[in-house]
């Protein structure tokens, strides 16, 4: 083992930071602090060093650490959670030249929250709230109270005001917080205030971990291998190429083969079965089944490590698959029986065709199809009036587009709503896929839909020729990060990435006008492409009437896309039964922690939205009774923003009150009061009078397993003016090239 190389850890707490091509971004309210990590410490120990420096307990705190690094020249980020997550950070400051580890370190308070009212929580944070009021301006109607060194005025009390950052309100007649009828029978055991019962604030369930909201873009961690364990994985890391042949051999030992070296060159290593063997000058080996296991390996070219690019083959996966699955033809003759299965189980389900114009009358020919579950449809009718819809590939060997429709419920995570199979991405199918919607799954209730999603032709088709979906029916909104990442294919420049984003996001015609000054100081052809977009599709400041609640991104849906990768795999009836179990797995999960809930929020939305900064230094005007704030936040996330709750802790209010009954506890609970039902045996499933085959058009040909890594895009590319250490392909220093190295054999 190779001794140990010290390296410095910094670190961040109290305010916003950001990591962008190996830089960490943070405000003048950010702490740091460094220190020099000198031998290899366990996890426990680490956790130890780190509330030292800054200076907090570590019995009654929970630590949340985000590692950033760079790897392959690509920013990062991982959470630092277990001794494996350290073996991790080790192995990046082996292994990276100038390695320093920033670390973003936030942490909870751990206590009970039993007889503790909301604003006993609030008061106990006394030191940023009275900060807030400071900046605070306060408005009451037809209120009356003593103050000190306030200015009453017909029923408002003032301490500073600023012109509203935004245009007066013009919403229509629909209430975001009227609440429905008949809402006291899910108001059981939620108290005024938290709970008269000790509840854990860490309820975030690790099992929901994949329908998780992200906050940022998240790159996937470092796979690397791991001597101590057994395992082999398609994408898995070594120090070295003896690393990769010993572990292939160890592997292939357990397992009871035998292999052969196919190829072994300086930069690649390939081994096969030995029954794949050709064989020369021995007698061939007679009744020996061929077996077409292989593996790849080759060293990465931006660095010395080494990666496994292949492992087994895609025909023997797909042979897996319709072993256990059935094939596409197995497939298609189950499924009129498998669906009508689906729906008498579960009322309200809801599964529709569009066939191919080549269909029979004895035999359908499949071309669309759209699903969406009842219990689903039903929480979704109580969710934000917000949905993003994304299309992603199918990977099996029959070509097809999987289209999703998602929501977020009461307690900020995915609620999946709908789905659908269709041949491409075009305007027929998007249009069908939308009519389908509407017609099953769309509730007038919810007044009316905000639909996030990118700018694909088929989907601004629909949203701009549609009765049904054409404003002031429905509203389209742009996705943000599909914004930038077509704006950076014109112009590569890390400074005008930031201020895209700066200006599509921001909440304030203040900081909206300085964003918009800087990208023209810039380039005013950049911006003159940002101004050609309209303003309302895309910036949060001009978004009228705040349709997006908040929602910038398509990341949910697209969340789910990565959710759903193993069932774009599968055939069609697999495929639409991955998504049922994947769905009441979710449900029931979800009422679990629905029913458990005894305060007045669910538990994501307190910890997550219940806090406040330090930053400071600027004035910002409340109208309690309209709940509306000049920092904007109040109005378009429907929740109290930091100066609202500071006006809430003066007055002695409580701040959930204030909160948008979409994230009341009482909500989450009548979203998952339903029932998922399980299918009965095939044997029982009743005989369908139709039949269905498959598109023969559309099945792959190509031989190969299809490409599964994402390609990269514009996103990934590197701009002059981010700093690049070039390393010398021999000795990995800097400042010179492997012809002038002097470690080079002459």
């Amino acid at each position: 083992m190779s001794s140990f190389r010290p390296f410095l850890v910094k670190l961040y707490w109290n305010g916003e930071t950001c990591y962008v091509n190996g830089v960490v971004n943070y405000d003048e309210s950010t702490l740091s602090t460094s220190f020099i990590m000198r031998y290899r410490m366990t996890y426990e120990q680490f956790v130890d060093e780190i509330c030292k420096h800054i200076q907090i307990q570590k019995e009654s705190s929970i630590l949340n650490l985000l590692l950033y690094y760079s790897f392959q020249s690509i920013s990062e980020s991982s959470y630092l959670v277990s001794e494996e997550s350290m073996n991790m950070l080790y192995f990046l400051a082996e292994n990276e030249l100038h390695f320093m580890a920033h670390i973003k370190v936030k942490w909870q308070t751990t206590f009970s929250l039993q007889q503790t009212s909301c604003m006993d929580l609030l008061r106990g944070f006394s030191g940023p709230f009275e900060v807030g009021v400071d900046h605070t301006t306060v408005m009451q109607e037809n209120d009356h109270c003593e103050s000190d060194g306030f200015e009453h005025s017909e029923g408002h009390m003032t301490i500073e005001s600023e012109e509203s950052e935004f245009p007066p309100s013009n919403d229509e007649s629909e209430n975001d917080d009227a609440v429905p009828e008949s809402w006291d029978r899910y108001n059981f055991g939620v108290h005024q205030g938290f709970s008269q019962a000790t509840f854990d604030l860490n309820v975030e369930a690790e099992e929901l971990n994949d329908y998780g909201l992200p906050d940022f873009d998240e790159e996937e961690d470092m796979d690397i291998w791991n001597e101590d364990s057994n395992e082999l994985r398609l994408g898995m890391y070594f120090n070295s190429k003896n690393d990769v042949i010993y572990a292939v051999r160890r592997w292939n030992v357990s397992c009871n083969r035998e292999i052969y070296v196919a190829d072994s060159k300086p930069s690649l290593w390939k081994a096969r079965c030995k029954t794949a063997q050709p064989q020369r000058d021995s007698a061939p080996v007679i009744n020996t089944p061929l077996c077409r296991w292989r593996v790849t390996a080759s060293k990465r070219r931006n660095h010395h490590l080494w990666r496994i690019t292949t492992w087994t083959s895609w025909i023997a996966r797909r042979l897996a698959i319709e072993k256990i699955h059935g094939s596409w033809e197995s497939n298609f003759e189950e499924l009129p029986r498998y669906v009508e299965a689906l729906k008498s189980s579960n009322d309200g389900t809801v599964v529709n065709w569009f066939h191919h114009p080549h269909s029979t009358q004895e035999c359908a020919v499949f071309k669309f199809v759209f699903w969406a579950f009842g219990p689903c449809i039903k929480a979704f009718h109580l969710c934000q009036p917000i949905i993003s819809v994304d299309g992603t590939h199918l990977k099996g060997p029959y070509k097809g587009k999987l289209l999703i429709d998602v929501s977020k419920n009461a307690n900020n995570y995915i609620l999946p709503v709908a789905y659908a199979i269709v041949d491409e991405e075009t305007n027929e199918s998007w249009s069908w896929f939308f009519q389908q919607f509407h017609q099953h799954v769309r509730n007038n209730s919810m007044g009316k839909l905000c639909v996030i999603s990118d700018r694909h032709k088929g989907i601004v088709n629909v949203m701009e020729n549609d009765e049904d979906w054409m404003e002031p029916k429905a509203y389209h909104r742009y996705c943000l990060r599909h914004i930038r990442s077509n704006f950076m294919i014109n112009f590569k420049s890390v400074s005008l990435k930031k201020l895209c984003w700066a200006i599509g996001s921001t909440t304030q015609r203040r900081k909206y006008r300085f964003a918009k000054r800087e990208i023209r100081g810039l380039n005013e052809e950049a911006w003159q492409y940002l101004n050609n977009i309209e303003k309302s599709k895309w910036t949060v400041v001009f978004d009228e009437r705040r349709r997006r609640w908040g929602n910038l991104t398509t990341n949910i849906s697209e969340s789910l896309n990565n959710v759903l990768r193993g069932a774009r795999l599968l055939p069609i009836k697999a495929c639409i039964d991955f998504t049922f179990q994947r769905d009441v797995a979710q449900y029931v999960k979800h009422t679990e922690i629905a029913t458990s809930c005894t305060t007045a929020l669910p538990p994501r939305m307190v910890i997550s939205r219940l806090q406040t900064n330090e930053d400071g230094g600027n004035d910002y005007t409340v109208e309690y009774r309209k709940k509306t704030c000049t920092c904007g936040k109040w109005q378009i996330y429907r929740f109290p923003c930091s100066h609202a709750i500071a006006v809430c802790h003066w007055r002695g209010d409580q701040p959930h009150d204030f909160v948008n009954y979409r994230f009341h506890t009482a909500t989450y609970r009548a979203q998952y009061d339903g029932h998922f039902y399980p299918l009965s045996h095939s044997d029982h499933w009743r005989e369908a009078d139709w039949r269905i085959r498959g598109d023969t058009s559309r099945i792959t040909v190509l031989r190969g397993r299809r490409r599964a890594r994402r390609i990269h895009n514009e996103m990934d590319v590197h701009y002059p003016e981010e700093r690049r250490t070039r390393l010398c392909g021999l000795c990995r220093q800097p400042g010179h090239t492997i012809n002038r190295c002097p470690n080079r054999q002459q």
